[in-house]
């Protein structure tokens, strides 16, 4: 079946759709949607040598991993490789891209040395002197040519306990890391701090940092798509339309977006609690619902926090630290539904029995695929003609066959016309 004529019956058979606005430029929503890349899928693995994920992933972000500026250089001139070494190592001999993250300022090295910050004493500082940071960012661009090769310049600059300085001072210390590491390397591939999105003040220090020029100092766009508390995978539906309008509106939409960091229960740094805990069905929903929705908002890479973490998000990926829990055999599940697809569109529907509900057309070959759910409740839809196979999350399949029904809710379900 054409896939003209495949998408006619879906949306005849499941009720019209109207497309979610996740604020993919028009120049992009018009062109063939590109297959999903296995990098879409990274992953936060604060010990890779010890927890290698169980499950396929892309692609890890080294953060909290303890290898920051402070952990790496404690003492001016004085650098300690062995840990980050060792991370490097198994992600080179895996074929994993790794994105290290510069920045959190030894005290040594801190304009303010006193100031509490997350990381410890001046942390949140920038450098009193700016050869330091120079200094940094070129002994870990000859140390790793070739082995590291994406670069994030800062981690949540407008969360004031991880920056303390202003968005122009950033724009600096981005424009000075951009001249080192493509001196020592012009393929070294740079990404912009990565703001996160649940503080009041992200998209004022987004469009404050690339006013400041920072845009010009960058291959990619970085975003930490956190949500808010009882907000949902469905939200940062929102916030991508927010930040995309901030990037047009300074020129730079050319540039791949990343959310570099995401996942759901907001740690408090007051009580050091994680509040709000999601578990079972619910952290298998959110997992899958994120993936798809980041890659029909065109969004190139989405970052877990984390595999091997249980203290500062509440969903987590493994029962102890390794081994994949519910949730993360979701994540390699997804991985599978989507790696090699491409995205047509998600679209919420508007009527009939799904109503209110998701559905994301997707190809892949020749074969015709539908992922859907609803985030309130369940409803009963009958299968569209030319589908043969039914798959959950758990990884099972079932064969189905046009006109016979089945149940749409909150964790999401695959249709497809292969059996």
């Amino acid at each position: 079946m054409p896939l003209s004529s495949f998408i006619r019956v879906v949306l005849v058979a499941l009720a019209s759709a109207v497309l979610i606005p996740i604020g993919v430029s028009p120049a992009a929503a018009a062109a063939p949607p590109a297959p999903v890349a296995r990098e879409l899928f990274g992953l936060h693995v604060n010990d890779l040598v010890s927890n290698d994920p169980t499950v396929p992933f892309g692609t890890v972000r080294l953060w909290d991993a303890g290898v920051t500026w402070r952990d790496l250089e404690p003492a001016p001139g004085q650098f300690n490789f062995a840990k980050l070494d060792l991370q490097v190592a198994k992600a080179n001999a895996e074929g994993k891209d790794i994105v290290m993250v510069l920045g959190q300022t030894p005290q040594w090295a801190s304009k303010r040395p006193a100031e509490d910050a997350y990381y410890g004493k001046g942390a949140a500082a920038e450098p009193k002197d700016i050869r330091s940071w120079r200094a940094y960012v070129r002994k870990l661009a000859i140390r790793y040519k070739g082995k590291i090769r994406t670069w994030e310049i800062y981690n949540e600059p407008n969360a004031e306990l991880m920056f303390s300085g202003t968005p122009q001072v950033m724009a600096g210390l981005g424009r000075e890391a951009w001249i080192q590491l493509k001196t020592i390397d012009p393929r070294n591939y740079v990404v912009s701090p990565g703001i996160v999105t649940r503080t009041l003040n992200s998209p004022k220090w987004l469009d404050a940092y690339l006013k400041a020029g920072g845009g010009r100092y960058a291959n990619a766009i970085a975003v930490h798509f956190y949500v808010k508390a009882r907000e949902r995978p469905e939200d940062t539906i929102r916030y991508l339309g927010i930040i995309r309008k901030i990037v047009a509106d300074n020129r730079v939409s050319h540039l791949p977006l990343w959310n570099t960091e995401s996942g759901y229960g907001r740690y408090n740094p007051t009580d050091r609690a994680t509040h709000e805990i999601y578990g079972g069905s619910l952290s298998m929903a959110y997992v899958a619902r994120t993936y798809a929705l980041m890659a029909a908002g065109g969004v190139a890479r989405s970052y877990w926090y984390g595999w091997d973490q249980r203290n500062f998000t509440g969903l987590y990926l493994t029962t102890n630290g390794r081994d994949a829990g519910v949730a993360g055999r979701a994540y390699g599940v997804t991985y599978g539904w989507l790696v090699g697809s491409r995205v047509h569109s998600c679209a919420q529907v508007k009527t009939g029995a799904i109503a209110g509900g998701y559905s994301c057309v997707l190809t892949k070959g020749s074969v015709q695929r539908r992922m859907l759910w609803h985030p309130d409740r369940t409803a009963t839809i009958r299968i569209p003609a030319g589908y043969r196979s039914l798959h959950q999350l758990d990884g099972s399949k079932t064969a189905v066959r046009s006109g016979r029904t089945f149940t749409v809710g909150p964790v999401p379900v695959l249709i497809s016309t292969s059996p």
